[in-house]
């Protein structure tokens, strides 16, 4: 299965999972064709970037959550810095499967550690080597 089909399985597992529970959000599926929009300026400015959204704070918060073993939450604070929106809605779909069933099922720790490592490449080719660093340190 491709991690795209692995994506959209877990969203369509998690909003089934969230109209039984009811007090959780509805995702929306990842992957689906994007509605092409011209670019402009003003849209890039409100693109967040990696090297200014990654910030002391952010790696504290990230600190914080590993230290206390929520590394899904962990890794969806560094996606949400660093702008990557589909990652994001994994680690929210992963969310509401680990509180419905009560811990990390087998094969969503596999995933979570592919997503970790994805984004952990992306920040060691955006942000400095200190910086870098202490991301690191902090999963």
């Amino acid at each position: 299965m491709r991690n795209r089909d692995v994506a959209k399985e877990l969203l369509r597992l998690a909003n089934e999972l969230s109209a039984e529970v009811g007090d959780v959000e509805i995702i929306e599926p990842v992957g689906e064709k994007p509605v092409k929009t011209r670019r402009t300026k003003k849209m890039d400015a409100r693109r967040p970037k990696a090297t200014s959204a990654i910030n002391e704070k952010v790696i504290k918060r990230i600190a914080s959550l590993t230290s206390r073993n929520n590394h899904t939450e962990a890794i969806g604070v560094l996606a949400e810095a660093m702008g990557e929106r589909g990652v994001l809605k994994v680690t929210q779909a992963m969310e509401v499967i680990i509180n419905y069933a009560g811990h990390l099922p087998r094969g969503l720790g596999e995933i979570e550690t592919g997503l970790r490592n994805r984004l952990l490449a992306k920040a060691k080719r955006q942000l400095s080597p200190e910086e870098y660093q202490s991301l690191y340190m902090a999963f």
